[in-house]
């Protein structure tokens, strides 16, 4: 729950300084900022998960997550390896940190996306009230609504 609350908080900030841009085009988002999407997203369970900790995902199915990425970029020669490869570079910007006890688990920092997107950290009453209210989720359905990874078909849209 608490996951989710810091992923609106996040989509909330780019969202709104970002609005224009999102209506007028698809996004080309960062790794990290897809990875968040796909977390909560309920078709992508079978493929990547958030875990009990703060900040914790597990990557079930590497292959999926990676053609994803890939369909989203418009790089049909994505595959798993690339993708770790890449998550290694947020791993550099400690953005993400690899657990040692599992090699598909990662946590996000989001002390230090807040402080990547100059933004305060929010406290607890904030992240309730992202989640009380109804106007933050729907502003993430809306998002996640707008991206698409390929012309044909929006794989975050929810039914």
């Amino acid at each position: 729950m608490e996951n989710l609350a810091h992923s609106l908080y996040i989509f909330q900030f780019l969202y709104s300084n970002k609005s224009a841009n999102y209506q007028k085009k698809s996004i080309k988002l960062k790794l990290w900022q897809f990875l968040i999407v796909c977390l909560n997203n309920d078709h992508m369970k079978n493929t990547i998960l958030w875990g009990r900790e703060l900040g914790h995902f597990m990557i079930l199915n590497g292959d999926e997550l990676a053609k994803q990425w890939g369909n989203h970029k418009q790089n049909s020669k994505m595959d798993y390896t690339k993708l770790c490869r890449a998550l290694r570079n947020y791993q550099n910007e400690e953005i993400i940190t690899k657990l040692e006890r599992n090699r598909k688990s990662y946590i996000f920092n989001f002390s230090t996306i807040y402080t990547k997107l100059n933004i305060s950290e929010p406290n607890l009453l904030d992240l309730y009230h992202i989640m009380q209210k109804r106007s933050s989720s729907e502003l993430f359905l809306n998002f996640i609504q707008v991206l698409k990874y390929d012309r044909t078909r929006t794989i975050y849209a929810i039914p």
